[in-house]
């Protein structure tokens, strides 16, 4: 049972390897190598096919925490988008539009069946993981249409723009953090590690924009030293509210 259970956390360790690693490729492919549709359609095949083995590793490991939080993560970030695949090929991109889509609806079937195959004494509830999948798009469309609204009497001047992103990712991530608070081990324990990955990944993203930005010379927004700060703030919290649940 133990090799198992082994077994099946290193399944979906290697598929949030696959995740972040695609995530990561194409953010980095985007910055540093200009589009072509030969490199738009191969990256389409491979997070294409990158979907149908996370899916497969997921059903595969039997692991309902760890399968749960990984299918979040799939439900989030898999497949990328790809900037320039709908201009530089149309058939390629409805192709590929219909794997995201489909994607959308693998990653929640997988987190219904690892949700009603729980054997643990304390169940991840519902809830949490609906405000997980929820919460961050929810805001992140409320900071852009008011953002939209006070740019069109800011003159230019977008510090109300940041302003008002920063204020509802920081209010989203502060009521996470007091959710998790308030939830028992292992819901808190699911909303903790999914938030520190995820604010790991925006952080890693924005330090790469940062030396990218800098070798090259180009011009470095304040906001995103801002966003840098905003995310290791939040790291560091939900990690400390991991510990403390743990130790309860």
């Amino acid at each position: 049972m133990k090799n198992k259970n082994n077994t099946g956390k290193a399944y979906c360790l290697i598929s949030a390897v696959i995740i972040i690693g695609c995530y990561a490729v194409q953010r980095l492919l985007s910055l540093g190598i200009g589009a072509t549709k030969t490199l738009v359609l191969l990256e389409a095949m491979a997070f294409s096919l990158a979907v149908a083995a996370v899916y497969f590793l997921i059903m595969k490991s039997g692991e309902s925490f760890y399968g749960i939080l990984i299918s979040l993560l799939g439900f989030k970030m898999l497949p990328p988008s790809i900037g320039g695949l709908r201009e530089l090929s149309p058939g390629g991109y409805i192709v590929y539009f219909v794997v995201t889509k489909a994607a959308i609806v693998l990653f929640a079937f997988a987190i219904i069946r690892l949700f009603r195959e729980q054997k643990y004494e304390q169940k991840i509830k519902t809830l949490p993981i609906l405000f997980l999948m929820t919460a961050v798009p929810f805001t992140n469309k409320i900071a852009a249409e008011l953002s939209a609204f006070a740019n069109t009497y800011a003159d230019g001047n977008r510090l109300y723009e940041y302003f008002i992103c920063f204020a509802f990712y920081a209010l989203t991530m502060i009521v996470t953090l007091w959710y998790a608070s308030k939830s028992n081990t292992i819901n808190a324990k699911l909303m903790c590690d999914y938030t520190v990955i995820a604010l790991a990944v925006n952080f890693a993203r924005r330090i790469c924009v940062v030396i990218v930005y800098a070798l090259r010379g180009w011009h470095i927004s304040k906001s995103y030293f801002c966003w840098i700060a905003i995310y290791l703030f939040f790291i560091v919290a939900f990690y400390m509210l991991r510990r403390k649940k743990i130790k309860l």
